[in-house]
């Protein structure tokens, strides 16, 4: 494959690539220095001769740059929780993002990911749960639509199954949860009788609606009924067939 390309080359013996991946600007991957590696030619002036054995990153964008790799560590900060409307109400629904960012070099390639929302003094529930990948130096962001069921102080947060995570020396740092307040259900105005005067000035207005309402279904039922004795007086009876 390398053989199809012209141009100047490093050839090195004792080493392992992986994890290649392209960027905006060109590519990145991952080389693994042997403890017996050696350089045969470098025309492309990576430098590797002049570094000890592990891990590095090689990344080119015009111009190639060799760092050592770092494991990755994964945060999530209280500022990378979101919502919109940010302060929603009982029953309604409101969209969650989280964002989840790797400070170090190495990607994780697989990692699954738990959303919560949990209520003070209630057990957490679950918003979503996914396998994502996140790239060294990067971030995800979860996406997550959620409809309070109950008002109160909330707490949205993450977790991560370490378990099944690649590879598996990633370090996850600080997982901020974010507090929301949660409104109280709101009911009309017309229908709040939180206080005695509210009572005694809305009586009238509900008094009015419900004899209305009173007022047609009884018109209405006179209706059918007036309807259904005429048909049955025009309906001959068996003796008069």
């Amino acid at each position: 494959m390398i053989n199809q390309f012209e141009g100047p080359a490093t050839e090195v013996h004792g080493a392992k690539l992986e994890n290649l991946r392209l960027t905006e600007d060109g590519f990145r991957v991952e080389c693994h220095l042997s403890p017996d590696f050696r350089v045969a030619a470098d025309h492309s002036s990576l430098g590797l001769a002049e570094l000890s054995p592990g891990s590095y990153l090689i990344s080119f964008d015009g111009h190639f740059v060799v760092k050592p790799l770092t494991p990755p560590y994964i945060t999530l900060d209280t500022g990378d929780i979101s919502l919109d409307p940010p302060a929603p109400g009982y029953m309604t629904w409101t969209t969650v993002q989280a964002t989840l960012h790797n400070q170090g070099l190495q990607d994780v390639n697989s990692m699954v990911v738990r959303l919560y929302a949990t209520l003070e003094g209630a057990s957490p529930v679950l918003l979503t749960e996914e396998d994502i990948s996140l790239p060294g130096n990067g971030k995800y962001t979860l996406v997550h639509s959620w409809n309070p069921t109950y008002a109160g102080v909330w707490a949205i947060h993450a977790e991560i199954d370490s378990e099944t995570t690649t590879p598996a020396d990633v370090t996850i740092g600080p997982f901020a949860p974010a507090r929301v307040n949660v409104e109280a259900e709101r009911l009309p105005k017309m229908l709040n009788l939180a206080s005695q005067s509210d009572a005694i000035r809305l009586t009238w207005p509900v008094a009015l609606l419900l004899s209305s309402t009173a007022l047609a279904a009884m018109s209405i039922l006179g209706i059918v009924l007036k309807h259904g004795r005429k048909l049955m007086a025009a309906t001959p009876t068996s003796d008069e067939r």
